[in-house]
């Protein structure tokens, strides 16, 4: 089909561009043009997929993107301010990971089995020889099977720092809140991949979000279990018994949590590979391909 124009506006995780270059991926396999533009990032970060840098391109560039590039045209998080220009001209694809307040073109979700207003679901991707061929530095930690925790809100609950006091393994954090005690900060680029292939380990979701189950499902795919409270995106994502579970609601105590690392040492192995073949039958580059070629070929009438 003719060209599509994906642009990536904000700041995007290592686990959000790499769902995003398995899609554009699967998409190019079906002979599908594809050019991708972000505010963020290098075009080394995506592989085979045209990418450039928003910042980088002169004002000349920037208005004949606008005016002339592209016969659709795929929002991928909030509009700019320049959108509507876009927008005038040809048929626009919005899409974000939760519901938005507002839409600035057809409205999907990529999350399954979810949204509220008919919004069209995409499924996420996964690639798990991308990940097994991932580069980046390999942190100095003495001893194996790190425990990494990744949070996204403002600080970790006093229950999970009381129970990370009983783990004498590495632990290690990403994250922008201030890290547990004696944990190693990871850098946010594609260590934390080349970290677990090498040294295996776990991972531990304080609050599960969209965003972060993806990270969950790319850590299967790499043999690492995930710990978490009970989630429904993970459920999703990884399944039901795709991941360890913290107790039985959204705050775990200190025992429960420390009950739940102990499993994950004991029968992790077990867990990440039932997570590894639901995400593997269900978030192939392939299937979330299709799904996006066919919205393409509707917005375009048909036209390949």
């Amino acid at each position: 089909m003719r060209e599509v124009v994906w642009f990536i506006n904000g700041w995007i995780t290592p686990w959000e561009r790499r769902v995003l270059l398995a899609m554009a991926q699967g998409l190019s396999a079906k002979g599908v043009t594809l050019r991708a533009l972000g505010l963020k990032g290098t075009s080394k970060e995506w592989g085979n997929v045209s990418f450039a840098n928003w910042h980088f391109l002169t004002g000349f560039n920037k208005l004949k993107w606008l005016l002339y590039e592209g016969k659709l045209w795929h929002l991928w998080g909030d509009p700019p301010r320049w959108w509507p220009f876009v927008r005038l001209r040809t048929r626009v694809i919005h899409t974000q990971v939760e519901v938005a307040s507002r839409w600035a073109g057809m409205p999907t979700i990529c999350a399954p089995n979810f949204g509220d207003a008919g919004e069209v679901q995409l499924l996420p991707a996964f690639d798990g020889r991308s990940l097994w061929n991932a580069t980046g530095s390999l942190f100095r930690i003495e001893g194996n099977m790190p425990l990494v925790i990744v949070a996204e809100g403002p600080k970790l609950s006093q229950e999970i720092i009381e129970a990370l006091c009983s783990w004498e393994g590495p632990l290690c954090f990403l994250g922008r809140t201030n890290p547990p005690p004696k944990s190693q900060r990871l850098p946010l680029d594609d260590s934390v991949y080349v970290l677990w292939r090498e040294r295996g380990g776990f991972l531990l979701l304080p609050t599960p979000t969209p965003a972060l189950s993806w990270l969950a499902a790319q850590a299967s795919l790499l043999g690492v279990p995930t710990i978490a409270a009970p989630s429904f995106w993970l459920d999703e994502i990884l399944g039901c018994e795709g991941y360890i579970m913290a107790g039985g609601s959204e705050s775990p105590s200190c025992e429960q949590w420390q009950g739940a690392i102990e499993r994950a040492v004991d029968v992790g192995g077990g867990v990440a590979g039932f997570a590894r073949r639901h995400v593997e039958a269900r978030f192939s580059s392939e299937v979330a391909a299709n799904k996006l070629l066919e919205l393409y070929l509707d917005g375009t009438g048909g036209e390949r």
